[in-house]
């Protein structure tokens, strides 16, 4: 027992002495694994001496109990009395007491392998090395103290910051309100300045009156006018408009321009007012878009309308083939070059009388 107690510490001694010094080195995880490892190798060593005493003991017996059957089965062989069913008896014990040993020996070397097994974990725990793993856990608890720093660090600026966006929002309340009350006070201020002074197209129109060159300017004026006329067959709007249209010329003569249901221009007589008669034809075209960009909110219908009649083809409306014949040679071709023209406008078209012009008009009405 004490050989091989001997044998046991002396070969278990080179681990537990680097077991001890891996310990003095580390700490945490690596340390409580350490000594885990440590704890189990003594428990093992403690245990196999144990059991090797005791399977010694039991060996030593049932060497005792062979020799004895042994012995046994000698004097009944030599005895001429002896009997063949003792003799098979005592070989079946023999057969047991020899199985046992093979259980015995098979535990032993069981035993042998779990000392195998405990080196081979002291193997991998070497294999971590503990300094690396001291230094390791050094660095972790740095970039841990760092980053809660910088946690603290962040959690101050973003309470500055809420209470700056907090003060940010109030200030923005403040200026919304003081730019609606500013827009508010823009707005009449425009309103004021289109009633008195209007607001003038950027574009400018050139045309020839008599002798002289003539430029004209198109105003729009922020208040409505009650403007009427006599003809039955057109039909003046511009008391439903809050605005009004006036054409200017470089001769310092103004005309208003009346707005039809059609939502066409509509001339004072020429005979009191000749100067429109040698307005440039973008001019008037000029005045149409105009007219129909300042009533797209107000009168949505009336400027569908419009647009549907610049579609229509005389052709197709019901007028005789004769009388689509004579407005063609004049250029006259839609249903809306008919109604943007007064009745007497149509006069001018050779073949068509001032009869037949307002029953024309009044049928494409």
């Amino acid at each position: 027992m004490t050989t091989v107690a001997s044998a046991l510490e002396s070969a278990l001694r080179p681990i537990a002495y680097q077991l001890d010094n891996a310990l003095a080195v580390t700490e945490g995880v690596a340390a409580s694994s350490l000594q885990a490892a440590k704890t189990l190798l003594e428990q093992v060593t403690l245990q196999v001496l144990t059991q090797y005493d005791k399977e010694i003991d039991e060996f030593n017996s049932l060497l005792d109990e062979l020799e004895k059957t042994r012995t046994e089965l000698q004097t009944a062989q030599l005895s001429a009395g002896s009997s063949r069913e003792t003799v098979r008896e005592l070989e079946i014990a023999v057969a047991e007491k020899t199985a046992l040993l093979d259980r015995l020996e098979a535990r032993m070397k069981l035993d042998t392998s779990a000392t195998a097994l405990l080196r081979k974990e002291y193997n991998e725990l070497k294999s971590m090395n503990p300094h690396r793993l001291k230094e390791n856990l050094a660095e972790t608890r740095k970039k841990l103290t760092e980053a809660i720093r910088l946690r603290d660090d962040l959690q101050r600026d973003n309470q500055k910051l809420r209470k700056d966006v907090a003060k940010l929002k109030s200030h923005t309340a403040e200026l919304v309100e003081a730019t609606l009350k500013l827009t508010q006070e823009c707005t009449e201020l425009r309103s004021r300045l289109m009633k008195t002074d209007g607001d003038v197209e950027p574009r400018y129109f050139n045309s020839q009156y008599k002798e002289w060159g003539v430029g004209y300017y198109l105003y729009v004026f922020g208040f409505g006018l009650d403007i009427t006329q006599s003809d039955p067959d057109i039909h003046i709007i511009n008391k439903e408009l809050d605005w009004h249209i006036e054409v200017r010329c470089t001769l310092g003569v103004a005309v208003i321009v009346s707005v039809t249901d059609w939502l066409t221009p509509f001339y004072p007589d020429p005979t009191v007012n000749p100067l429109h008669a040698a307005w440039p034809d973008e001019l008037n075209d000029a005045v149409i878009a105009k007219i129909r960009e300042l009533c797209a909110n107000s009168h949505p219908m009336l400027v569908a309308r419009a647009e549907w009649a610049e579609l229509q083809l005389l052709s197709e409306i019901g007028l005789s083939t004769k009388q689509c014949d004579l407005l063609a040679a004049s250029n006259i071709q839609t249903l809306f070059d008919v109604v943007r023209r007064e009745p007497s406008a149509l006069t001018k078209v050779k073949g068509i009388g001032e009869k037949t012009a307002r029953e024309i008009h009044a049928f494409c009405r």
